[in-house]
């Protein structure tokens, strides 16, 4: 049979803020954002190759796809095999010094294919915490739970516009008005030391918290 096509697709970080698959060390008031050796996207529901130890902590990677892909080209991160949804987990693994990279989904949009820059479709809440002297403590858990009743984990459909891209908004979820960070087996043993806990949230306004 004839060989099957691959297609090259250059996804790029976005500049600023907390979008990354890992956190690189803080530079001014923000972290650089760089893929990790493993990271995979996919492409209109179809999976990438993952980055090569190599490429792992640049911002720009080369993606490749198997397969016929039309445009608009919809990418998305971590990869689904869904065209046009992606989960925020109902329970999150503590990372140190970062965040669950299966709980910070990104998308792109774009209708050519040599380059897409990713962009949020969470937000990520930082809580920072230390032992009180003398009192030994150790986190298990950690739960956020929306007083607006919004959904802030499950599986959330992705607004098109009338060109089949995606508009970065939510179309509807399906899911719970809580997220759960868990920690370690035992616990996160504290000290006087702070550590800085990261969840990620679905990126919207959130009037009363």
């Amino acid at each position: 049979g004839s060989p099957q096509r691959t297609l090259e697709v250059s996804v790029v970080l976005p500049e600023s803020g907390l979008t990354r698959t890992y956190l690189g060390e803080r530079v001014e008031d923000t972290f650089p954002l760089l893929w990790a050796e493993g990271d995979k996207v996919s492409l209109n529901g179809v999976a990438s190759s993952p980055v090569s130890a190599s490429d792992a902590g640049k911002r720009a990677c080369p993606f490749i796809f198997r397969g016929s892909v039309k445009a608009p080209f919809n990418i998305l991160y971590p990869a689904t095999e869904h065209s046009d949804k992606v989960v925020f987990p109902m329970v999150q693994n503590y990372t140190a010094d970062s965040f669950d990279p299966a709980a910070f989904p990104m998308y792109a949009s774009c209708n050519e294919y040599t380059d897409a820059t990713m962009r949020h479709l969470g937000t990520l809440l930082g809580f920072q915490f230390t032992a009180t002297d003398g009192i030994e403590s150790s986190l298990k858990q950690l739960i956020v739970m929306s007083i607006d009743g919004n959904t802030l984990s499950g599986t959330f459909n992705l607004e098109k516009d009338e060109n089949g891209g995606f508009t970065g908004d939510f179309a509807g979820a399906e899911g719970a008005t809580t997220a759960t960070l868990d920690f370690p087996e035992g616990g996160l043993a504290l000290s006087e030391v702070p550590v800085t806990a990261w969840i990620s949230v679905p990126a919207g306004e959130y009037p009363k918290g």
